[in-house]
């Protein structure tokens, strides 16, 4: 790779990025925007005390309710859009403090709703939602009301907790905006002793390139300059899990764990199912990795090994080449889900150049009344175009959802979301195997499939492993320090990796670097995301009215409970035999590669 700088914001032409104009032409259109979401706001306050009077009453309440959640969706999403594609920028952030403000004081003035919904007699609120019509919109969401019951607080309690809103967040926030604006990871020499610039953009090149001094280097540097905040980062994370055990108390919980998992109605057993099952399936990962390590003719195979192509893959695609290579891919889903494809594609919707102090990662965000945002990075590796598919996948999943259902129905469940874009990752893995024109592209796109469940199953379920050990540490009373944490990170390494990866000094570190890790029990749903799309993309192959099923499936949004929902698209998660499938496809997998010498 040439050495280039990043360029700044500023240097990017406007139409190369995405056009929040969709949302608001202008920002004081946006300040007025926030003014009226005030003056809603402080209007709920006429259904305060009333709903018990009635379905009618009821009714106003949530009708109420969901138009102040809509122009908090487009409200909330600009502020953060504009501070996530360049977290240098002061006006950026002063949007999104300003409107995370907003909404917290929005979310306090509703906050009485549930609390009222759930203080009525037993039983009327359940009579209301079974014989009157005017509730249908939100019967989904008032069972979970009814059903969560026992765990909403009383009004006034539920109203602070609202209004600690931004506080709550804190952790999270301090942590992003240390590692992404405050970061400078400076430069890396390759091989050749050239330096290269590093950033979070760039780190995951290199550590995709063959140049392994470069790997090691640009691994080293980054994880190092997290290792000296250490202490901040740890005190960040022991908030996090002090928060989620505080809140889990407060509402009658055992666990954080329990918490989160019935929040989002899914029964506890699935998370220790999931880590059962990849536990059955370790010595399948240590064969793969002792293959790898075989094939790249190492001694020793760490981290930093973990990622690079088996065999050097030179293919680039350009932007416009990606585009057309995930049109293709998506064919077995239909004309319905292609032209969707198409016609998202030709918005100015995808921000995807790097800029300095652009936010790290990819994510789609849905505006309901808009349409989604895809926030990324490409930089014509493989890889990208995999990671615009898959973010492309969460966005036709809210366009179908955002097509079918109410605004309140529209917000599909995490558990559901890692589905649909690694359902996408599939289709498109499909299609290049289908037009690889020799062996040695064969192998590099099996290998990708091999490094897809050592990244997205094996990885997220290690970090699944760690993130219930140090929750539980927590809840027993153990101090969560930066030595501490390394420690049950590492404990955690060596249980899934076992002796077939080299652990260096700044590998215990890498928990540090893990966004995923403020927003709890969250990274276990990549792994049964990938196995439950891995058995729904085997059906679509099999039988093309399983396509139509599997949109339709996209178009249920939240209107129906994730395992539910994945039952009548045509795979069941409650049963473990959905999971061991997944699992001996990679174990299929292995013995392919094994067979490739």
């Amino acid at each position: 790779m040439a050495q280039t700088s990043v360029p700044s914001r500023q240097e990017l032409q406007p139409d190369q990025c995405w056009d929040l104009s969709a949302l608001f032409a202008r920002e004081e259109d946006w300040h007025r925007h926030g003014e009226e979401i005030v003056r809603q706001a402080q209007a709920m306050a006429r259904f305060s005390g009333h709903l018990g009077e009635g379905a009618a009453a009821v009714a106003a309440a949530l009708t109420a309710e969901d138009a102040l959640s809509l122009l908090i969706e487009r409200y909330l999403a600009y502020a953060s859009f504009r501070h996530d594609q360049d977290t240098q920028d002061s006006a950026g952030s002063s949007l999104e403090q300003k409107a995370r403000q907003v909404v917290a004081k929005a979310q306090e003035a509703v906050s009485f709703i549930r609390p009222e919904l759930v203080a009525m007699a037993p039983g009327l609120l359940e009579s209301w939602i079974k014989d009157d019509a005017q509730l249908a919109p939100w019967r989904h969401a008032l069972e979970e009301i009814v059903r969560r019951r026992a765990h909403w607080l009383s009004p006034d309690v539920e109203a602070a907790i609202s209004a600690l809103g931004p506080a709550l967040d804190g952790a999270s926030q301090a942590a992003s905006q240390l590692s992404n604006a405050d970061f400078d990871f400076g430069t890396v020499e390759d091989g050749s002793g050239q330096s290269h610039p590093l950033s979070h953009g760039r780190y995951g090149v290199y550590l995709t390139g063959q140049d392994r001094v470069l790997r090691q280097n640009a691994y080293r540097r980054t994880l190092q300059t997290y290792a000296d905040h250490r202490h901040t980062f740890a005190a960040t994370l022991a908030q996090t899990a002090e928060l989620d055990a505080a809140m889990a108390r407060l509402r009658g919980y055992p666990s954080a764990l329990a918490m989160r998992l019935d929040e989002r109605s899914l029964p506890e057993a699935v998370y220790p199912t999931l880590v059962s099952a990849i536990d059955q399936s370790l010595p399948t990962l240590h064969r793969y990795l002792n293959w790898r390590k075989r094939r790249l003719g190492l001694l020793e195979l760490h981290f930093y090994d973990l990622l690079v192509p088996i065999v050097e893959d030179s293919a680039m695609f350009t932007w416009e080449r990606a585009q057309a290579l995930v049109k293709d891919a998506v064919a077995p889903l239909g004309d319905r889900y292609r032209k969707a494809l198409s016609d998202y594609l030709a918005k100015r919707a995808i921000d995807h150049l790097e800029n300095r102090g652009k936010r790290s990662g990819a994510y789609s965000w849905d505006v309901y009344d808009v349409h989604p945002y895809i926030l990324m990075t490409f930089t014509e590796e493989r890889q990208s175009v995999f990671t615009l598919i898959h973010e492309l996948g969460h966005a036709l999943h809210s366009c179908f959802s955002s097509e079918h259902q109410s605004v309140r129905n529209a917000q599909y469940p995490i558990f559901l979301a890692e589905v649909a874009s690694t359902a996408n990752e599939h289709l498109l893995l499909d299609h290049m195997l289908q037009h690889a024109d020799s062996d040695q592209e064969r192998l590099v796109l099996l290998d990708s499939l091999a490094r897809d469940y050592l990244g997205t199953v094996y990885r997220q379920a290690f970090f699944a492993e760690f993130e219930q050990a140090f929750h539980a540490a927590h809840e027993a009373g153990e101090p969560l320090t930066a030595e501490s944490i390394s420690a049950l990170y590492q404990a955690a390494i060596e249980h899934v990796y076992g002796a077939a990866v080299t652990v260096d000094e700044e590998t215990k570190m890498e928990w540090a670097r893990i966004p995923h890790f403020y927003f709890s029990f969250y990274v276990f749903q990549y792994a049964t995301g990938f196995l439950a799309a891995s058995a729904l993309m085997e059906g679509v192959r099999q039988d093309p009215a399983a396509a139509e099923r599997y949109v339709q499936f996209l178009s249920l949004g939240g209107s129906l409970d994730p395992l539910p929902a994945l039952q009548q698209a045509g795979v069941d998660m409650a049963d473990v035999a959905s999971l061991e499938r997944g699992l001996a496809a990679f174990d299929r997998l292995v013995g392919e590669l094994e067979t490739l010498g």
